[in-house]
């Protein structure tokens, strides 16, 4: 599930996280591009999962 994958980024990312390492998870997305883009804004821009899934679409 798209949201629980990116509230799980978004707690890491909370507790110190520099970054994520994520494959299936992005491949296997029915939309991958829209999914990297939501984990770039999260992980370089400071999006929240919530703000980041709307602003891509998912």
């Amino acid at each position: 599930d798209t949201a629980e994958v990116l509230n799980t980024v978004e707690k890491a990312l909370k507790a110190g996280a520099s970054g994520v390492c994520m494959g299936r998870q992005v491949f296997a997305h029915p939309d991958p591009g829209a999914m990297a883009k939501a984990l770039v804004m999260m992980v370089h821009e400071g999006a929240s999962a919530a703000s980041a899934m709307n602003a891509v679409g998912l």
